[in-house]
Protein backbone atom coordinates (compact mmCIF):
# COMPACT_ATOMS: atom_id res chain seq x y z
CA UNK A 1 0.00 0.00 0.00
CA UNK A 2 1.59 3.69 -0.80
CA UNK A 3 1.71 6.33 1.51
CA UNK A 4 0.81 9.73 0.70
CA UNK A 5 3.97 11.23 -0.14
CA UNK A 6 4.37 8.09 -2.72
CA UNK A 7 0.96 8.76 -3.97
CA UNK A 8 1.37 12.37 -4.68
CA UNK A 9 4.04 11.10 -6.73
CA UNK A 10 2.50 8.90 -8.95
CA UNK A 11 0.15 11.62 -9.39
CA UNK A 12 2.38 13.95 -10.30
CA UNK A 13 3.84 11.33 -12.82
CA UNK A 14 0.45 11.04 -14.14
CA UNK A 15 -0.48 15.22 -14.38
CA UNK A 16 3.41 15.29 -16.15
CA UNK A 17 2.12 12.65 -19.14
CA UNK A 18 -1.21 13.99 -19.47
CA UNK A 19 -0.40 17.39 -19.51
CA UNK A 20 1.86 16.94 -22.29
CA UNK A 21 -1.29 15.84 -24.57
CA UNK A 22 -3.21 19.10 -23.76
CA UNK A 23 -0.03 21.82 -25.35
CA UNK A 24 1.65 24.76 -24.23
CA UNK A 25 -1.24 26.20 -22.94
CA UNK A 26 0.48 26.70 -19.50
CA UNK A 27 2.72 24.57 -16.73
CA UNK A 28 0.42 22.98 -14.02
CA UNK A 29 1.58 21.56 -10.38
CA UNK A 30 -0.26 19.22 -7.89
CA UNK A 31 -1.41 21.36 -5.18
CA UNK A 32 -0.40 18.29 -2.30
CA UNK A 33 -0.90 20.06 0.45
CA UNK A 34 -5.24 19.81 -0.86
CA UNK A 35 -5.02 15.93 -1.33
CA UNK A 36 -7.48 13.99 0.97
CA UNK A 37 -7.87 10.50 1.71
CA UNK A 38 -11.22 9.00 0.21
CA UNK A 39 -11.54 5.28 1.67
CA UNK A 40 -8.42 3.68 -0.22
CA UNK A 41 -7.78 6.35 -2.85
CA UNK A 42 -6.07 9.68 -2.37
CA UNK A 43 -7.77 12.67 -4.35
CA UNK A 44 -4.91 15.17 -5.41
CA UNK A 45 -6.10 18.94 -7.22
CA UNK A 46 -3.95 20.90 -9.79
CA UNK A 47 -3.68 23.68 -11.54
CA UNK A 48 -1.55 26.11 -13.24
CA UNK A 49 1.69 27.50 -12.03
CA UNK A 50 0.51 30.70 -12.89
CA UNK A 51 -2.44 30.76 -10.65
CA UNK A 52 -0.85 28.72 -7.97
CA UNK A 53 2.59 31.03 -8.02
CA UNK A 54 1.37 34.83 -9.23
CA UNK A 55 -2.56 34.30 -8.77
CA UNK A 56 -3.09 35.09 -12.41
CA UNK A 57 -7.00 34.22 -12.31
CA UNK A 58 -6.64 34.50 -15.93
CA UNK A 59 -4.83 31.24 -15.84
CA UNK A 60 -6.45 29.43 -13.69
CA UNK A 61 -8.02 26.37 -14.89
CA UNK A 62 -11.86 25.45 -14.78
CA UNK A 63 -13.39 22.11 -14.94
CA UNK A 64 -10.14 20.10 -14.30
CA UNK A 65 -10.94 17.34 -12.62
CA UNK A 66 -8.65 15.47 -9.91
CA UNK A 67 -6.56 13.18 -9.56
CA UNK A 68 -7.93 9.65 -7.63
CA UNK A 69 -4.73 7.48 -6.80
CA UNK A 70 -5.66 4.28 -5.64
CA UNK A 71 -3.00 3.49 -2.56
CA UNK A 72 -3.05 -0.51 -3.80
CA UNK A 73 -2.11 -0.53 -6.76
CA UNK A 74 -0.84 2.83 -7.47
CA UNK A 75 -3.06 3.34 -10.97
CA UNK A 76 -4.38 6.57 -11.60
CA UNK A 77 -7.18 8.75 -13.66
CA UNK A 78 -8.96 11.70 -13.41
CA UNK A 79 -12.00 11.28 -11.81
CA UNK A 80 -15.29 12.25 -13.35
CA UNK A 81 -17.18 15.08 -13.27
CA UNK A 82 -20.26 13.34 -11.24
CA UNK A 83 -17.51 12.76 -8.37
CA UNK A 84 -16.27 16.21 -8.77
CA UNK A 85 -19.69 17.50 -7.97
CA UNK A 86 -20.14 14.95 -5.16
CA UNK A 87 -16.80 16.17 -3.33
CA UNK A 88 -17.61 19.76 -4.26
CA UNK A 89 -20.64 19.29 -2.39
CA UNK A 90 -18.67 17.91 0.41
CA UNK A 91 -16.48 21.06 0.77
CA UNK A 92 -13.36 18.85 0.06
CA UNK A 93 -12.68 20.49 -3.34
Amino acid sequence: MLDKQAAISRAVEHLAVKSEEWGTRGEVRIIAESAFLDGEDLVVCYDTIAYLDHGDEMERLAGNNPIKVDLNTGECHFISFVEALEYMNKGLI
